[in-house]
């Protein structure tokens, strides 16, 4: 069987589903192919990954309502929260000034957080400079902002130079994920008029005599060829390997595969009822030193689950050490040394192992949230090509739902400025 569709979306993990439902809404006939259930077992909170949901005047409400169609969020009435050796800083509510002026950072940092998006693309380099010729203990916070979440490894004192920050000083969320919400969220789709594929396999791929893209699949209910005039691939050149034929991987990657270099874990941690976890936000990152690198036990992101007592714990690790149980088994001490040492009486106690630890790498495949060198993965997007669109970890440059959301923007500008 073979239809015939303007754009086909090849998505994982809610990959695309906005862009889907945009492209749609722009008289474009979509389909959308979801191959989640080929990219290992996965839980949905290694899906969502460590860095929660801001809520900037820059989301459109096309991107609100993706969100909140598929799982509930919640509120982080402190907003986003680090907590140092010597304090916390909460970056909402009517403290959040005093805790900045408490660490002597330089004024700059809040008005350049808060305003990165007004800055004109041609001038970002010039500021970028203007802020490595100030001290690094006045302006790590803008160095932080930009490495959160980046898909690129820097050293602190770099990062500015790299992607672009978070919106720290926003209304900040955490969002309850679950499978049933990945569900929702490719019903949500359909309900827009995007033709869904679920449960899909993908069995082959090429491009016929009229320059359209052939892909053949074998679904849940229906197996057949899905030709379209554009292509939008949201699968990074690893998971690609992972699950596709060495032809099709050829044709979709045809000149480079790109190799992670970190990865975020996530550990579960139980902590005991106590005074000073009763104080804790849902979610906040625990930093002990701000001059060693933001890895390991060093940087934490945690966050709680729905079960109080419990809470996940994200850090980022070498991509090499990730299957190496010894290794995870080490780390994981060390995260509930210094959780117990930072919240007194919590008792930090490990109970669950990341998925790493439990399986191998062709079960589970390449991590969710990669960070790549940044001189590797600029030669592989120069490499990519150039009549698919590429929606990925390796072309968001920032993997927050903010970041990925202004990436997908860019590829239906592309689209509309043709159509019109």
């Amino acid at each position: 069987m073979i239809e015939n569709k303007d754009v086909t979306i090849i998505s994982a993990f809610g990959r695309g589903h906005w862009l889907a439902s945009e492209l749609k809404e722009n008289g474009y006939k979509v389909s959308l192919v979801d191959v989640t259930s080929h990219l290992g077992r996965w839980a949905p909170e290694d899906w969502e990954g460590p860095f929660g949901f801001f809520h900037t005047e820059q989301l459109k409400a096309s991107q609100i309502e993706r969100l909140t169609e598929e799982d509930y969020h919640e509120a982080v009435d402190e907003g986003f929260t680090l907590l140092l050796k010597d304090g916390p800083i909460e970056f909402k509510g009517a403290l959040s000034q005093f805790w900045l002026n408490q660490k002597s950072l330089h004024g700059f940092c809040s008005d350049y957080l808060s305003s990165f998006d007004h800055i004109k693309p041609e001038d970002r380099k010039k500021v970028a400079q203007q802020i490595m010729d100030i001290s690094f203990s006045k302006t790590w916070l803008i160095h932080l902002a930009h490495q959160l979440a980046a898909n690129t490894y820097s050293s602190n004192a770099e990062s500015v130079k790299h992607s672009s920050p978070l919106p720290l000083f926003a209304s900040y969320s955490l969002r309850r994920v679950s499978r049933r919400g990945l569900e929702k969220s490719l019903n949500w789709c359909q309900s827009k008029g995007v033709d869904i594929y679920k449960l899909s396999e993908l069995q082959d791929y090429s491009v016929d005599e009229n320059k359209k893209h052939c892909v053949e699949l074998k679904s849940d209910d229906w197996s057949g060829v899905l030709k379209s005039e554009n292509l939008i691939w949201c699968l990074s050149s690893e998971e690609s390997e992972h699950i596709l034929s060495s032809k099709f991987l050829k044709m979709v990657y045809p000149k480079s595969l790109l190799q992670s270099s970190w990865s975020w874990v996530r550990f579960r941690v139980q902590l005991d009822k106590v005074p000073a976890t009763q104080n804790l936000p849902m979610k906040f990152f625990m930093i002990q030193s701000l001059q060693v690198p933001w890895t390991h036990d060093n940087f934490l992101a945690i966050q709680q689950t729905v079960k109080v007592e419990d809470y996940d714990v994200w850090l980022k690790i070498p991509s090499q050490h990730r299957f190496r149980r010894d290794y995870l088994k080490t780390l994981g001490d060390k995260i509930t040394e210094t959780l117990s040492h930072r919240i007194p009486q919590s008792q930090a106690q490990i109970i669950d192992m990341p998925q790493d630890y439990q399986y191998d790498y062709q079960v589970l495949g390449p991590s969710r949230f990669c960070l790549y060198d940044n001189e590797e993965l600029k030669r592989h997007l120069s490499k990519l090509n150039k009549s698919i669109s590429y929606s990925t970890p390796e072309t968001w440059g920032r993997m927050d739902w903010v970041g990925r959301f202004q990436h997908d923007e860019k590829i239906l500008q592309n689209f509309l400025q043709v159509s019109t």
